[in-house]
């Protein structure tokens, strides 16, 4: 199955962003801090600047089709290789590459990235006999030597990944070894052959840390922590899964699962075997000054020699949405003058309910007060009463406004063809606002039972029950 891949800087990605909570259960910042950080030094660092490089090695049977290669990393970030020779012998023997060939001499300091093994893809491997590799060294100009990897102490190799069920090896051997105690061994899987193998100098970001969708995890049945592999063109790609995201902007779920990578991990690794199928962006993301003309801009990208086309201008989209009169005053200026007269239909509601109810209360009011029941005993009996009141009609109306939102969300939350909204809308309640609200009507309430209060107590007991009489 075809996923989308997105790569793209972490750094720039938290500040050109847009985002919001919502869009997956994680910050952007954590997204972007799971996708990693480049690799501070990426092969095996080569001293000066050689003229050569030379191994040892043991094919252990005649391979007339398997090409050896040393693949080197500059410091310009190119990638070059150099041709070691055919294994087509056995026993050890000392193969030599020459790095100040015209044209293809590197930028120095260089580091060993890979020693790349290349043979047709029509071949079939049914024996898993190994090669063995072992004192890899660089020859400077004036003659003198220096050792790039014995594989005596540490060793941190490991085998270029395959999209075949099985996988070569590269491990130390102590068996076969030409110098010292150990050597590189390097077992090629059984089945059909591989236009290309490497064993390359481990890298801390391979498996590519990556953040995948939940679509991605659905298809393919893995989890957090699982390792699985991409193909980019025909270069096999191996990502370790470090997060599950739900949505992320500029990538449509509609077109099937994605996969975001750090863009220097990846670019970095594309190259390490062979050229790269990627040799430039194909998206570019700019953030302009807000002085600048940016239909002057946009112009300038869309001409010669740039001719980006599918350009988006953010700001522009924003003013289009602004100008839709729908959109501009939109459902939340709607939904204030809505709740405003709301909290005066409630108010008013209120001091009816009150006046009429003390109205028929006098009488009651007049027989506390004969048996010595006190005004302010009055007033804090009416006030628990309509705070319980105002308590309970208060979260109830909260709970129904909040239930009936999200069901009316429900049914503007599809497009025109009956899709999902991408990204989906969420329901923002402005509890600032209701707070304040309430406080507003608690101060209507209790002002109103003050003076509801004083005014039906403040009459004689005695002629409010003679004339009830």
């Amino acid at each position: 199955d075809k996923v989308q891949m997105l790569a793209l800087d972490p750094a720039s990605g938290r500040s050109m962003l847009w985002y919001r909570p919502g869009l997956s259960h994680d910050s952007l910042d954590t997204l972007m801090s799971d996708l990693g950080t480049p690799t501070a030094q990426i092969g095996k660092p080569v001293p000066g600047e050689p003229v050569s490089f030379s191994l040892w090695a043991d094919p252990t049977l005649v391979r007339e089709q398997t090409t050896a290669w040393a693949r080197f990393r500059g410091a310009d970030g190119r990638y070059d290789m150099y041709e070691l020779g055919k294994l087509d012998f056995t026993g050890w023997r000392q193969m030599t590459a020459q790095l100040n060939s015209v044209g293809k001499r590197p930028a120095f300091p260089i580091s060993l990235v890979a020693i790349v093994l290349t043979q047709p893809a029509s071949g079939f491997s049914t024996k898993p006999d190994p090669a063995y590799f072992d004192d890899l060294s660089v020859a400077q100009a004036d003659g003198t030597e220096a050792a790039i990897d014995t594989f005596e102490n540490s060793f941190s190799w490991s085998a270029a990944p395959s999209i075949a069920a099985q996988q070569d090896e590269v491990t130390a051997s102590s068996e076969v070894h030409h110098g010292g105690t150990r050597s590189l061994k390097f077992t090629f899987r059984t089945g059909s052959s591989a236009e290309v193998r490497a064993a390359y100098v481990a890298d801390p970001n391979a498996p590519l840390p990556s953040v995948v969708s939940r679509d991605f995890i659905s298809r393919t049945g893995l989890g957090l922590g699982s390792v699985t592999n991409l193909l980019v063109g025909d270069h096999v790609v191996p990502i370790k899964i470090t997060r599950v995201a739900d949505l992320f902007p500029s990538l449509d779920p509609g077109r099937g699962p994605y996969v975001l990578l750090n863009r220097t991990d990846l670019l970095e690794w594309l190259p390490r075997f062979t050229p790269s199928p990627i040799d430039s962006s194909n998206e570019f993301w700019l953030q302009l000054d807000p002085a600048s003309d940016r239909q002057a801009i946009i112009r300038t990208l869309s001409g010669s020699p740039y001719k980006l086309t599918n350009i988006t201008d953010v700001a522009n989209e924003l003013k289009l949405n602004g100008a839709d009169p729908l959109i501009a005053s939109g459902g939340s200026g709607i939904l204030l003058v809505s709740f405003i007269a709301a909290l005066v239909l409630a108010a008013g509601a209120f001091l009816v309910s009150l006046y009429t109810s003390l109205r028929r209360r006098r009488i009651e009011f007049a027989v506390m007060g004969a048996m010595g029941l006190g005004r302010s005993r009055v007033f804090a009996m009416l006030a628990f009463e309509y705070a319980v009141m105002a308590a309970i009609g208060a979260g109830a109306g909260l709970w129904l406004g909040l239930g009936i939102s999200r069901l009316m969300l429900s049914f503007l939350d599809v497009t025109p063809r009956g899709d999902k909204v991408v990204p989906p809308y969420v329901l923002v309640t402005n509890w600032t606002m209701i707070g304040a609200a309430l406080g507003c009507l608690g101060l209507i309430v209790l002002g109103s039972i003050t003076v509801a209060a004083h005014s039906y107590t403040s009459a004689s007991e005695s002629a409010v029950l003679r004339n009830t009489e």
